[in-house]
């Protein structure tokens, strides 16, 4: 059980999460016009992603069938996580400043900006799941079943979809 929590969480952030975050950084800068407001911030919040988010997944199983260190490793792992989804989120929006009304005219750019709010969404509602202070309560429900679909659907296909809104016009050669 502990390695199949620890699998999940690695595909949804060592997989979908970078390529995701891959595609609001492309899509972003190559809609507004402007470039990415800080690589350095970029780069800081790819590497904490990746540091961090393969010690997460055992705090799914918090008082249970685990030692007790593995639980409270992947808890501290997950709230850690929003450090880097913060610093995405200012770069993002740094990066947008001036050009947020092309976030309704561009249904690429409405895409990944759906995507990037899940991405954040989707940090907080992984920190309330994986803290003990609710997370021992949340375990019971369907909140981490919740947290895969924002994951999922609402911030790796968001993005995606925004690619796809992007790409296909220009492979068709028509809107």
């Amino acid at each position: 059980a502990g390695v199949n929590a620890w699998y999940v969480n690695a595909v949804i952030l060592l997989f979908f999460t970078p390529i995701g975050l891959g595609l609001c950084y492309y899509f972003v800068p190559k809609i507004t016009g402007h470039p990415v407001h800080s690589y350095q911030l970029a780069q800081i919040g790819f590497w904490g992603l990746i540091v961090l988010a393969g010690w997460t997944g055992m705090q799914k199983y918090m008082g249970g069938p685990l030692p007790a260190w593995m639980p409270a490793v992947g808890g501290m792992a997950t709230l850690l996580l929003l450090v880097p989804a913060g610093i995405v989120a200012l770069n993002h929006h740094l990066t947008t400043r001036g050009k947020h009304a092309l976030i309704e005219s561009s249904p690429t750019l409405r895409f990944v900006f759906v995507g990037s709010f899940s991405f954040l969404v989707m940090s907080g509602v992984a920190a309330l799941i994986g803290n003990f202070w609710t997370g021992a309560a949340m375990q019971f429900t369907h909140a981490e079943y919740g947290y895969h679909i924002i994951a999922v659907y609402g911030f790796f296909n968001m993005t995606l979809f925004g690619a796809i809104y992007y790409i296909t016009p220009r492979l068709a050669g028509c809107e």
